[in-house]
């Protein structure tokens, strides 16, 4: 990490001389400097108040090399603080200058950061597009190390389109560059890109020593921002391969850093990925307390989504441990927040807990009323898949409530919209609800058989709901 407080001394000293001086060129440069310090230590805000300081000089100075300098770096800063737009017109200026000022490098470099940006929006043609002329000014320019930097660039576009072949195409080019000019740091990364090509593929093998040799070098190079990735990296490698113990340790040595990687959103995923491994080893305490303290971090950023997910898998935690009231208050708060968000998925998602958790505690009536409310829902929003669930969810309740009647109607409703929807999957487990009932009613009739599977004639149960796990906002299914 360096020595943020004595390179920011260093820095304020510089800009102190040079404002006694009435030195402006240098009173810049100070600026600059600080500015990169900040977003270094991430703290985004303070470096976008130094960088403009640094815009402000360079117009009062006509000087237009500055003022690319200042656009770049305000660029960096609004990309970090995931304000795209802004970003995009920031690095657009700092193109025009450099174009202007016939600066092949600087167009270079400007063209990669847009690439960057439009990545980001989910633009990856416009983004190939400027990372292709940033690797031909490269090549103009017989820069190697920008070359490997723009294949890295390439790589990310690739994958980011399902195009893992063509990653791991551009990533090996990257790497091959980044050993030969012995850009360690760029290695790093690099094995890392791979990596995720390399799982994405189905290379398991080959992705987990690309994570390690990522690891390897970041800890060689004492950079814990890069450690910190590699660590996370590796335990969701494992985790997404269900190698759950094996992501733990990765996740706890994760957090042992967080302290020095001031990042609380990535800090709180970690917690939220750590609490999913513990809840699927079945270590369902030790899963609250990392549901808790991703909660905690949630609140902290003011991030309602990330609030509402921390207090669903929660409650989905009390549940397991039997704590039926407090895994029922975490599930009032995740529909509370669910309406102010206006999320239906989320609303649903609760919904179906509050009506699991009132079959635990063998109340039916109130489990049924839930299912209704679910099943209103879905239909009010047209999601054939929700309307799917919830008659499942009714169907299981009025089955174990001995009223078999009502169950098959609902099992068979279940069925029908599985049948529309052309799911397989979803229509094995539909007809497996209705063996259940056939056989707790005694009869002889069975369905018929799906055509893909025969686990149909197996009792099916009321579906237990694992938590989320992840970053993304689904809700019906691990995350």
């Amino acid at each position: 990490m360096g020595d943020f407080e004595n390179a920011v001394q260093c820095h304020e000293q510089h800009l102190g001389i040079a404002k006694t001086l009435e030195n402006k060129r240098e009173e810049s440069r100070a600026y600059s400097n600080l500015g990169s310090a900040y977003h270094y230590h991430r703290n985004f805000d303070k470096a976008m108040s130094y960088h403009t300081h640094v815009l402000e000089l360079a117009k009062e100075l006509e000087e237009k090399a500055i003022e690319m300098r200042a656009y770049a770096g305000l660029g960096h800063a609004a990309r970090c603080m995931q304000d795209l737009e802004r970003a995009k017109q920031y690095h657009q200026q700092q193109l025009v200058i450099a174009e202007e000022l016939k600066d092949r490098a600087a167009e270079g470099r400007a063209s990669s950061n847009l690439g960057i940006i439009h990545q980001m929006k989910g633009e990856y043609e416009t983004a190939l597009k400027l990372h292709k002329t940033h690797l031909s000014i490269a090549q103009e320019l017989s820069d190697y190390a920008a070359q490997g930097r723009s294949y890295g660039n390439m790589g990310n576009a690739y994958n980011a389109l399902g195009s893992f072949d063509q990653a791991v195409r551009y990533h090996r080019q990257e790497l091959q560059i980044s050993m030969e000019v012995n850009d360690r740091a760029s290695q790093a990364s690099t094995h890392g890109n791979l990596a995720v090509a390399y799982q994405a593929l189905g290379a398991h093998d080959r992705a987990l020593q690309h994570y390690q040799n990522h690891l390897n070098i970041a800890r060689e190079l004492r950079d814990v921002q890069s450690e910190a990735r590699a660590l996370g990296n590796l335990g969701n490698f494992h985790c997404s391969r269900g190698e759950f113990a094996q992501a733990v340790p990765y996740y706890e040595q994760y957090l042992r850093l967080s302290p020095d990687l001031q990042d609380m959103e990535s800090e709180g995923k970690v917690c939220h990925n750590l609490g999913y491994a513990h809840y699927c080893l079945g270590s369902f305490r030790d899963a609250v307390k990392y549901y808790e303290q991703d909660l905690a971090l949630a609140k902290d950023l003011h991030d309602k989504l990330s609030q509402a997910k921390a207090y669903c898998n929660l409650g989905l935690a009390f549940k397991a441990l039997g704590d039926f009231a407090k895994a029922e208050e975490c599930q009032k708060y995740l529909l509370s927040l669910a309406q102010s968000l206006d999320n239906a998925q989320a609303r649903f998602r609760a919904l179906g807990n509050l009506g699991d958790i009132a079959i635990c505690k063998k109340d039916m009536a109130a489990a049924v009323q839930f299912y209704e409310q679910q099943l209103s829902l879905a239909l009010q929003v047209k999601e054939r898949r929700m309307e799917a669930s919830a008659y499942a969810a009714l169907g299981s309740a009025y089955r174990l409530a001995q009223k078999y009647e009502e169950a098959l109607g609902y099992h068979a409703k279940e069925l029908e919209v599985c049948q529309a929807l052309g799911d397989a999957p979803a229509e094995c487990k539909a007809h497996g609800r209705l063996a259940a009932v056939y056989m707790a009613l005694g009869r002889c009739a069975r369905p018929p058989a799906p055509a893909l599977s025969s686990s149909w004639a197996q009792p099916a149960a009321l579906a237990t709901r694992r938590p989320a796990r992840g970053s993304t906002a689904t809700w019906a299914s691990p995350r």
